[in-house]
């Protein structure tokens, strides 16, 4: 039976001194919810023209920059890195104007889809080096992120994969405020074979989806995200996930990159930064073991750092109903975790 009634989520933090998770605390914050309530579905079918980057390879790549309406905090600025197949579609831009809206800053929407990408690339990428696309997307950033604004990085799913290697090549670039990483859902925490991936994808499936929206109680969003929504999303899916560069995307999905790339990123990162990296307590994208072995792997190899590292696990009260990778695309989720990293 198909749930059709919003779920309650709780937050749940790890202590990596004693391995054990913290008290659940409520993900749903009724300021949000308040806030996400005054924007209409007129508003989430009017994204923003793209600010289109020239690159030095010659290329191009079209970032998307949402500001909250009225007067807002300009000196922080959040880069969200979208999931797999992610163009700037209304319900991705839905998602970058509650965290801006939520929270009170600018964010900056980098779409991995449709970067040029070579031969050479796409097998780099089929190893499990994303650097071939996040080098593209820091440089597009390092031309438009003001000097000395503070950054902080949002990655979901693919995003989550791509946001630790974005950010070893900002600090190549010098943008040395960019200090705090969001990492919802990574799927490259472990090694696993195409056709386990595909399983493990195929759970978090449309329904999923639909449920996620639901459990968000924004009705804009949910007016947005019906049938035909849905119907027609998975086609344009489809159509991008079948090009050459996705292919080899869901190759770099398939090795357990995760750990060392972050650890990489936060060698290159400033003093006193803040890492948080989250998952769905009954997703089958990211093993139950994985992002635990991960942040103790790093404070074994900083321990006497001043820098938070932190694991969340978000769970529904209601586990048979549980929407499992698919968490992200309830806004409330990356609200939640960037309200906890950045304030």
């Amino acid at each position: 039976m198909k749930n059709t009634q919003p779920n309650t989520y709780v937050r749940q933090d790890y202590y990596p001194d004693t391995g054990i998770f913290g008290t659940p605390t409520a993900v749903m914050d009724e300021n949000a919810m308040a806030t996400l309530d005054t924007i209409g579905l007129g508003s989430l079918l009017n994204a923003p023209s793209p600010t289109v980057v020239d690159l030095s390879d010659g290329s191009q790549i079209r970032l998307y920059n949402v500001t909250p309406k009225g007067d807002y905090d300009e000196s922080r600025t959040i880069v969200y890195v979208p999931e797999f197949a992610g163009g700037m579609v209304p319900h991705r831009y839905a998602a970058a104007l509650a965290i801006a809206a939520a929270l009170g800053y600018g964010v900056i929407v980098v779409p991995h889809s449709g970067l040029s990408i070579t031969k050479q690339d796409r097998a780099q990428l089929r190893a499990g080096n994303v650097r071939p696309l996040a080098s593209q997307l820091a440089e597009a950033l390092d031309s438009v992120l003001p000097d000395g604004q503070d950054t902080t990085l949002y990655g979901y799913s693919f995003g989550a994969q791509i946001a630790p290697v974005v950010s070893q090549e900002l600090s190549r670039y010098g943008v040395v405020k960019h200090d705090k990483l969001a990492l919802l859902e990574p799927p490259n925490t472990i090694e696993r074979n195409k056709y386990q991936l595909l399983r493990d994808f195929m759970a978090s499936g449309t329904e999923q989806w639909l449920q996620a929206t639901r459990d968000s109680g924004w009705q804009a969003l949910n007016e947005l995200v019906d049938s035909n929504y849905v119907h027609d999303d998975a086609q344009r899916f489809m159509r991008q996930a079948r090009n050459l560069a996705s292919l080899a995307m869901i190759g770099a999905m398939q090795r357990d990159t995760f750990t060392q790339d972050l650890a990489n990123a936060c060698f290159a990162l400033p003093p006193e930064y803040r890492v948080v990296v989250a998952q769905e307590a009954a997703s089958t994208m990211v093993s139950s073991f994985a992002l635990p072995d991960t942040i103790d792997y790093l404070n074994n190899g900083w321990p006497q750092s001043s820098t938070q590292r932190e694991l969340v696990v978000i769970s529904s009260t209601n586990p048979e109903t549980s929407v499992g990778h698919a968490i992200g695309n309830n806004p409330m989720i990356p609200i939640s975790l960037l309200r906890k990293i950045i304030e």
